[in-house]
């Protein structure tokens, strides 16, 4: 039996139990009570974990100097979308722009240019040559770098299909991509045919898997994710060299050194479609403008969560769509600035 507490003091820091479920449930009201531990004692125990706050959270917001142009704040190309998921390309590439990039371009198979580019006015598109499934064939090395001139940052997957086009684009850029990068979705499944290749990447992506997608990656079961998702993300960050977003209540991030910050924002509202797309847009966007990738993702994670609870709040915690956390980046960044 557990007893549901109205409050609980941790001494000297919070544990894990009380900041991840099911055991916060039952925590009520956390505090943290002061025993004298030295921080810098503290600071030599690893493996690390945080749980963020707004504090920790309002230094990471970049500040815009007057004298900047677009080009200052990065360019983000995204490779998404197939027939039936434009959605999914078209929520991501908002998401990047609602968080402060400067430029984004969307390459997506050639036929779906007009329905993208109707619903994109502010992001430009690059049509790619594509099979009569509309989903992308593989590109040339030459085709691929002209692709990249200029960008600072990719967001790779949402909604383009497991299919020999994606599967050679995500080879290409594990073996060849110079600027940070994002793989969510469908990059995440084309990704689980291939996971030995990832600690051999040139540079080590981001991943945002939620547990479904995290148990395909590591060769195990819904259930076991969900049982240790510290511990999971943990250890395949480490042993691939990536960086993981284990998302869900209290979404994980893990860094390639092992790192873990827990996130406290978002709510069950969130739960419906495209949501994981927005994030992966945030994060986009957040790399593109020059941030690290730790503070990219903690930075990222806390302001979808806050945008989510800001959205729940106004209209309540059912019927709450992607697009209303897109709509409501800009005032969460303005928020926790």
């Amino acid at each position: 039996a557990a007893v549901r507490a109205r409050a609980t003091v941790a001494l000297g820091y919070p544990k894990l139990g009380e900041i991840l479920y099911p055991g916060v449930g039952y925590v009520g009201e956390l505090i943290v009570a002061d025993i004298g531990l030295e921080p810098a004692a503290v600071a030599q125990v690893a493996p690390q974990t945080e749980l963020l706050d707004r504090e920790t959270i309002r230094r990471l917001v970049p500040e815009r100097a007057p004298d900047t142009h677009k080009g200052t704040y990065g360019h983000v190309l995204a490779v998404a979308g197939s027939r039936g998921k434009t959605g999914a390309a078209i929520m991501a590439c908002r998401a990047a722009m609602r968080t402060g990039a400067g430029l984004v371009t969307l390459a997506a198979p050639r036929s779906l240019n007009n329905v993208i580019a109707s619903a994109l006015i502010e992001t430009m598109t690059e049509p790619l040559r594509e099979n009569a499934a509309e989903e992308i064939e593989p590109l040339s090395d030459d085709e691929w770098h002209r692709l990249l001139e200029r960008k600072t940052a990719v967001l790779f997957g949402p909604g383009i299909g497991v299919n020999e086009g994606s599967q050679s684009a995500l080879q290409w850029f594990l073996r060849n991509l110079a600027v940070p990068w994002v793989i969510d979705a469908d990059g995440l499944n084309a990704l689980a045919l291939q996971t030995d290749r990832l600690r051999h990447a040139k540079t080590a992506p981001v991943l945002t898997p939620h547990p479904g997608e995290m148990a395909r990656l590591a060769g195990t079961s819904n259930a076991a994710v969900n049982a240790d998702r510290v511990g999971v993300a943990r250890a395949f960050a480490l042993k691939h060299r990536c960086h993981v977003v284990l998302k869900g209540a209290r979404t994980v991030i893990a860094t390639a050194a092992g790192k873990i910050s827990i996130n406290p924002t978002g709510n069950p509202g969130m739960a419906s479609g495209g949501m994981g797309d927005v994030l992966t847009g945030i994060l986009a966007a957040l790399l593109g403008q020059g941030l690290c990738v730790e503070d990219a993702t903690r930075l990222g994670v806390y302001l979808h969560g806050f945008a989510g609870d800001a959205a729940a709040r106004e209209k309540g915690p059912i019927g709450i769509i992607a697009s209303d956390v897109i709509e409501r980046l800009p005032a969460g960044l303005r928020a926790l600035a």
